[in-house]
């Protein structure tokens, strides 16, 4: 389900672009990014925008720029 599913999505650079808000743990749960390296798997922080109870993170994949011959 729900995470292993976004972590197979980032692997496989499905996803554009994620907008991540991240807040101090409510509980127990399953970390979004465990195990995933986003600078490896060409993502960038293209914004974060820091709150008083969380920070919002947006990650974009890196594009190639297109050349013409």
């Amino acid at each position: 389900g729900g995470v292993a599913t976004i972590r197979q999505y980032f692997r496989t650079g499905l996803i554009d672009q994620r907008h991540v808000a991240l807040a101090p743990p409510l509980g127990s749960g399953e970390h979004h990014c465990r195990d995933l390296e986003a600078p490896n798997l060409e993502y960038h922080c293209t914004e974060h925008v820091p709150m008083a109870n969380a920070i919002h993170i947006v990650l974009s994949k890196t594009r190639e720029e297109k050349q013409d011959y």
